[in-house]
């Protein structure tokens, strides 16, 4: 076979407003379980700031996207896009406001959590990523690697949802070695 058969070709993803708007609402129904303490629970203890959360499932999302849009720089793009959809219905709503400036939020953790994911290798488990995501959730002294594992069930579906948006077909088990 012709080695130009072989060659990858960059292709540019189009981002609709619908792919957009069906993520954020799908972190507004997140952010509705985790104000009701029904989300990233970890061996029955609740996290400490809920809102961080929606941190972890901000850094589900870029990596999704990355792995969907194939450049980091796109996905920010959208991920930002999405933040401000998703910010919409609280400008109204000043308790809820302390959240995020969608033009100011800053990405830093979902970075970190993308760097820990590129470095699983190959395989693209996101147990690091979720390692992460225990220390935000449940302090510095949290048992990462332990807590990550029990958040996988929670985790799981924002990031299957963001591949389903873009048409990706959900590996079986993407996230982790001791997920069952």
């Amino acid at each position: 076979m012709p080695r130009s058969f072989l060659r990858w070709r960059n292709l540019t993803v189009r981002v609709s407003s619908e792919q957009k708007a069906a993520l954020a609402r799908a972190l507004q129904s997140r952010y509705r379980k985790l104000r009701e303490g029904t989300l990233y629970n970890a061996g029955g203890e609740r996290p400490k700031d809920f809102t961080e959360g929606i941190s972890i499932d901000l850094g589900l999302i870029l990596i999704g996207l990355t792995v969907c849009l194939g450049s980091k720089r796109a996905a920010e793009d959208t991920l930002r896009d999405i933040i401000a959809v998703f910010l919409d219905p609280f400008e109204h709503q000043a308790s809820d406001r302390r959240l995020i400036d969608a033009k100011r939020f800053n990405l830093d953790r979902q970075f970190q959590m993308m760097r820990a994911w590129q470095a699983s290798g190959a395989d693209g488990r996101l147990e690091g990523a979720l390692s992460i995501g225990a220390r935000l959730l449940f302090g510095a002294e949290a048992d990462a690697a332990r807590v990550a594992k029990l958040l996988i069930r929670d985790a799981r579906p924002i990031y299957d949802r963001t591949l389903r948006v873009f048409g990706r077909t959900v590996p079986l088990n993407p996230l982790a070695s001791g997920e069952l």
